[in-house]
């Protein structure tokens, strides 16, 4: 048998790190961070009448943003 040339389909099945994990799910984290505080903003107030504060709106983005990230990482490590 010949030798083994790695293509792309090998890189795509390599396990993926539990650090690389951590910082793929911060990027996805930190991204639906800025779009959960703007969504909280904007769209509770029309959708509930209820007009929070910038600091309870960072407060509840916050909790969710914690969960998400638990949750991804968990997640990810789990397929991995």
């Amino acid at each position: 048998m010949g030798k083994h040339t790695p293509n792309m389909s090998d890189e795509m099945n390599a396990v993926q790190s539990y650090s690389m994990s951590a910082v793929e799910t911060a990027t996805s984290t930190t991204i639906g961070f800025v779009v959960s505080m703007a969504l909280t903003h904007w769209v509770l107030p029309y959708m509930t009448g209820y007009d929070p504060t910038v600091g309870m709106d960072l407060l509840i983005v916050v909790t969710y943003t914690v969960a998400s990230f638990i949750r991804s990482y968990l997640v990810r490590r789990a397929f991995a």
